[in-house]
């Protein structure tokens, strides 16, 4: 049922962005690499299924509004597995103005220059 690509630029950002964060609190190991690369391939299908949802008419919406939803709960329990955000934020999100999980679309912004900077990248 997909209709769109993958964003290789969200799922770039999104483990720059956890690694980054990994990093910085001292818990970087080489073997997270696999798992960092799940999450962010999943925060980048997640955001392209949120575009399908828009794109669709009643009749294929309501199946496909379960499966966003399974994507994007599954997405943040391995964003808490990895510390991006607090186990206890799993179910409990908030949605930005376009319906889309924040915290998911945070994670899949193109770094500013500051935090390449401050990454030393």
């Amino acid at each position: 049922m997909r209709t769109a690509k993958l964003k290789p630029d969200a799922a770039r950002a999104c483990a720059w962005r956890i690694q980054t964060r990994l990093r910085a609190q001292g818990e970087w190991r080489p073997e997270y690499q696999a798992g960092v690369d799940a999450i962010a391939t999943e925060c980048a299908s997640y955001l392209d299924l949120a575009q399908d949802l828009k794109r669709l008419g009643p009749k294929g919406m309501k199946e496909l509004a379960r499966a966003v939803e399974r994507t994007r709960i599954g997405v943040r329990k391995l964003m808490a597995d990895f510390r991006v955000i607090p186990r206890e934020w799993v179910r409990v999100s908030v949605l930005n103005a376009d319906g889309l999980d924040a915290d998911i679309v945070a994670i899949c912004a193109p770094p500013t220059l500051q935090e390449l900077r401050r990454a030393g990248t």
